[in-house]
């Protein structure tokens, strides 16, 4: 159906901040967006929540974003980058890791999902700019 991913849109540190709150693991304060894409570039989907400092698929479970895809996915799947492999989420194809184990198939299957992951930086790159 389409590819999901977070972006990190930074910045300036809110006032009341405390701690390192909104800083990501870049050493910048930021809030995360994350969005999903259909295979035309048009964002069907999008979560602005949580600061900085939480990872793509903990966003995913901390949100109503998750319960309401979830509905919508039982025939439909998303493609996912690395973010997504050890979380588990039944409607999301992630790349299978390269550990030197790959057979022939599975690095066909990687280049195949990696071609179509390629929009999802497209669009994410236009919307920050």
């Amino acid at each position: 159906m389409g590819a999901i991913d977070g972006r990190h849109i930074k910045i300036q540190k809110p006032p009341g901040c405390r701690g390192n709150d909104y800083m990501n693991r870049k050493a910048y304060h930021s809030i995360l967006l994350q969005g999903i894409c259909d295979n035309e570039g048009r964002l069907s989907g999008v979560c602005i929540e949580p600061p900085g400092r939480v990872h793509d698929a903990q966003m995913l479970r901390q949100t109503d974003f998750l319960s309401e895809w979830e509905r919508k996915m039982r025939l439909y799947y998303l493609l996912g980058d690395s973010a997504y492999i050890s979380a588990q989420f039944s409607f999301i194809i992630t790349l299978q890791r390269d550990n030197g184990t790959l057979t022939e198939l599975d690095v066909k299957r990687n280049t195949r999902i990696s071609r179509r992951l390629v929009i999802k930086e497209n669009v994410h790159g236009r919307m920050k700019c």
